[in-house]
């Protein structure tokens, strides 16, 4: 039996991954299988990167049938240390759904989030925001 992460303390005017989730959940982006898994990812992703905003995007959001891997893009502070930087691929053995989170830094991110054909304008126009915020 494992245990879910425990979560970084946050500002209380920050949505929680929690309440993010259950909002995607009542709009039907996810099932409650989807939303567990989708929770660790995220509880795992602010105790490591301390991030301004995490957003999904990808099959899991595009597709009514969506089976793949989560997508991530965390968007971290400018003064990211570079190693916070590199993707990462993770997979999770019990039910053999991966994730490959994506870091960028904010300034990237302002930067491109207009750009249509960039992943950060294509997650700001096709993904969904399920935590912090821009």
């Amino acid at each position: 039996m494992s245990t879910t992460p425990t979560m970084a303390p946050m500002p209380t005017s920050t949505p929680t991954p929690t309440s993010m989730i259950t909002d995607m959940a009542l709009r039907g982006l996810t099932t409650d299988t989807h939303a567990t898994r989708l929770h660790v990812l995220l509880a795992e992703v602010v105790a490591s990167w301390r991030p301004i905003a995490v957003y999904l995007y990808g099959a899991r959001v595009e597709s009514a049938d969506a089976t793949g891997d989560y997508d991530l893009l965390v968007v971290v502070d400018d003064n990211a240390a570079e190693a916070d930087l590199d993707v990462v691929r993770t997979h999770d053995g019990s039910d053999d759904v991966g994730a490959e989170i994506v870091p960028t830094t904010r300034s990237c991110f302002v930067r491109n989030q207009d750009m249509p054909y960039s992943l950060e304008g294509a997650v700001v126009a096709r993904g969904v925001l399920v935590y912090g915020g821009m």
